[in-house]
């Protein structure tokens, strides 16, 4: 299924200022969602773009905004306007409060692995050969975005070296043509 855009999402950021009380009798799809930069490269992706350079995985309504991050190298993650929590995966409303005031936040993606996977066999992916040795897969505790978590790989680090409680920092590799997020050990 290929999401259709309706309209332009291109709401000001004063827009976000709103009483909740004003904001609630706008529908969902014109309060939420303007957060870029001007002058991004995902500014001129349309959703059904969107979802062509991203066939690998699934993109919702809910979560297009992060993956319109990617593209500018981005780790947006939803921070809710009116309890001020993060939460990933990204979700409709507030997992907390239950608002629909969401703002996409760009984060540092400083962190420290919360788990990790030593993966030996698996899905054809770039820039991964089981044959060469297991592939890290890593679930990383986000500094600054308290209680998210965030799964990727480690690169270029021996395998034997990824393990609970490394420190790592976000970095952007091309996978199927377009930016992935990967961590790095910091100060590595």
């Amino acid at each position: 299924m290929v999401y259709k855009e309706k309209e332009p999402l291109e709401i000001l950021a004063t827009d976000f200022a709103m009483p909740s009380a004003t904001r609630a009798k706008r529908p969902v799809h014109q309060t939420l969602f303007t957060f870029h930069r001007r002058g991004t490269m995902s500014e001129s992706v349309s959703d059904a773009d969107l979802v062509e350079r991203f066939p690998w995985t699934q993109i919702t309504h809910d979560s297009k905004h992060h993956f319109r991050g990617w593209l500018d190298k981005q780790l947006l993650i939803n921070r809710c306007g009116d309890c001020s929590k993060f939460h990933h995966p990204p979700k409709p409303v507030c997992p907390d409060c239950w608002s629909e005031n969401l703002v996409p936040t760009a984060i540092d993606g400083k962190g420290t692995v919360h788990l990790a996977m030593h993966l030996h066999q698996g899905a054809p992916a770039p820039g991964v050969d089981y044959a060469q040795g297991p592939h890290p897969v890593v679930t990383v505790d986000l500094d600054g975005a308290s209680g998210v978590r965030f799964s990727s790989t480690v690169v270029d680090l021996p395998v034997e070296e990824v393990v609970i409680g490394l420190p790592v920092e976000l970095d952007w590799v091309e996978r199927y043509g377009h930016p992935f997020p990967v961590f790095r050990k910091r100060g590595g």
